[in-house]
């Protein structure tokens, strides 16, 4: 892992790992932008979900050079978002918030 970040909204924290040098985009994300049910897989994902599952985080980010992806810790599984977008982060945030109401 070379940087690590928590992020906090309305109360809820949670981790993002691998935060490229260059800042992400305000890119608007669509549907075809993602691709559901990845598997995290690898050292790199293997470390990450261990530090998130120990700061009791059930969600993390991980930023690649092909875009971010969005893990489960308990499922290893979730969602890539093609685009290295903000936008693709403020979607879980918000939907985070109305799921925890």
């Amino acid at each position: 892992m070379s940087d690590i970040f928590v992020a906090e909204t309305n109360g809820k924290s949670f981790p993002v790992f691998n935060l490229p040098d260059e800042p992400l985009t305000m890119e608007t994300v669509t549907d075809a932008d993602m691709v559901f049910n990845v598997e995290a897989k690898g050292e790199t994902m293997k470390i990450a979900r261990n530090q998130a599952w120990s700061c009791g985080s059930l969600w993390f980010f991980v930023v690649f050079d092909n875009g971010i992806v969005l893990i489960n810790v308990e499922t290893n599984k979730g969602i890539l978002c093609k685009k290295k977008s903000y936008k693709f982060i403020e979607a879980y945030c918000d939907a985070h918030v109305r799921f925890d109401r």
